[in-house]
């Protein structure tokens, strides 16, 4: 559904000692397909809270344990006085759930409905 950008934007060993320049250009390359992904779902809406609440879930052990690790190991505190850390990392891993929360719902939103019928009939 257009997150495994996001997904792949991350380093494959989140804890692994990186050069600096490739840091940044992963905390860029997450930053873009993160915002890119999110901006395309935000007028998605599954009307089943079942399927609704299965994807958000799914989204979340997929992509926040790795970008975790990362974000613990090279944006977290103890990086903050380098300036570089301040402008490239937008995203708190607590900040995914919070945006990953408001996707996909039903109310106020006025974009395109993904039913059941659309994921192979599969029903709840």
């Amino acid at each position: 559904m257009g997150w495994s950008k996001v997904l792949a934007s991350l380093p494959e060993n989140p804890t692994a000692e990186i050069p600096v320049d490739e840091v940044k250009e992963h905390f860029r390359k997450f930053n873009s397909a993160f915002e890119e992904a999110y901006t395309k779902q935000t007028s998605w809406v599954v009307p089943d809270p079942g399927l609704r609440d299965e994807i958000k879930i799914s989204l979340a052990r997929r992509i926040v344990p790795i970008y975790k690790e990362f974000y613990e190991t090279y944006g977290g505190m103890h990086l903050r006085k380098e300036m570089w850390v301040e402008s490239l990392v937008r995203y708190t891993p607590d900040d995914l759930g919070n945006y990953w929360s408001g996707l996909l719902n039903v109310s106020g939103s006025s974009g395109s409905v993904m039913s059941n019928s659309s994921h192979g009939g599969r029903s709840r």
